[in-house]
């Protein structure tokens, strides 16, 4: 793609999803570059945390670029997929100072999390774009009496039992 010099600065929120976005995977510089009409240039400075607006010591220094991007937007906190998606930029920014410190024992644990958060961020994400196409209360409730009409009746009866608040049983499998 072509430079696009008329498309100004990218805002807060445009820079925590690019990053977002290319720690989950699945994302090239150029294929974010394409989406946002930017040049793969900027895409690679703002993964990289070297965001023409931080200066030099607060990209080397523990309060990284991501940390600055995270504050900075407001509504983070409320919103829970756009939460863990600053927090994969986050740990991805502690992982690399981790690294620069020479800190290797550290490393796994940071691994491990920045796993755990990426997995929940794509089940959230999954199950918000599935949701999407359910925005008319009446359609859902619909479509929950349809699938328990075709309930088994016990299932049926357990269902009732329960929604009545009837204490829950979990189901043990029979064996007894």
């Amino acid at each position: 793609m072509a430079r696009n010099t008329t498309r100004g600065t990218l805002s807060e929120t445009e820079r925590v999803d690019i990053q977002g976005l290319y720690a989950a995977g699945g994302h090239t510089y150029q294929t974010l570059a394409d989406k946002y009409g930017v040049h793969k240039s900027t895409i690679s400075r703002i993964v990289n945390g070297q965001n023409k607006k931080l200066n030099r010591k607060q990209t080397h220094d523990t309060s990284t670029a991501a940390d600055t991007v995270v504050s900075s937007s407001a509504g983070v906190e409320s919103d829970p997929l756009r939460f863990r998606q600053a927090k994969l930029v986050e740990i991805a920014a502690d992982i690399q100072a981790t690294r620069d410190r020479g800190s290797q024992h550290a490393l796994p644990q940071f691994h491990r999390l920045h796993v755990q958060i990426h997995d929940e961020w794509v089940q959230m994400k999954t199950d918000a774009e599935e949701l999407d196409g359910v925005t008319n209360p009446d359609e859902l409730l619909q479509t929950i009496a349809m699938a328990v009409k075709g309930l088994p009746p016990i299932l049926k009866d357990r269902l009732i039992d329960m929604l009545d608040g009837a204490p829950l049983q979990m189901y043990d499998g029979g064996a007894d």
